[in-house]
């Protein structure tokens, strides 16, 4: 009898490769070299709530696919106001990007700029951007995986006809 821990069938996501059989590395396995890196994962049902609203899979894919190509300019802004210790731009560049990343189900970069609004509330610059830098990680690991997530997106929605809240 196995005792590895299955993952839960009813949620459903993409990834850019198979996970770890928890799903994620601890942060010493991600320090070796040589050591795989944490895999972006996407929420498909945040997702399928866009084909669902609209009723046309291509806008959800670009939704997506414009969310992925403004990573890195959302993540430079948030930088740019952590070094310069602006309390309002730190907290208007993260909410963006936590706002946009919790609608195209991106839980793991909502999740660190939730812990970065956290830091600023306490008007902590110094842990602000060590955890700006393990967001940076995340979004770099997401920036290179998206060609494959975007395809594994789009297989999903074209083998998911949307199916109307209440129906």
């Amino acid at each position: 009898m196995s005792t590895s821990k299955q993952p839960d069938p009813r949620k459903r996501t993409a990834t850019a490769a198979a996970p770890a059989p928890d799903g994620f590395e601890t942060p010493t396995q991600a320090a070796r070299p040589g050591a795989k890196q944490r895999i972006p994962v996407l929420d498909l049902q945040k997702i399928g709530e866009i084909h669902v609203d609209t009723g046309r899979p291509e806008l959800a894919i670009n939704f997506l696919s414009d969310f992925m190509k403004l990573l890195q300019a959302r993540m430079s802004r948030i930088l740019a106001a952590l070094t310069a210790e602006d309390p309002q731009a730190s907290v208007k560049a993260t909410l963006r990007l936590k706002n946009t990343a919790n609608m195209a189900g991106a839980p793991e970069i909502e999740g660190h700029c939730i812990n970065i609004l956290a830091r600023l509330a306490a008007r902590d610059f110094e842990l602000s951007r060590a955890s700006a830098a393990a967001l940076k990680r995340c979004v770099d690991r997401m920036t290179s995986a998206s060609p494959i997530l975007l395809d594994q997106v789009k297989i999903h929605l074209a083998s998911n006809p949307p199916t109307p809240q209440g129906s």
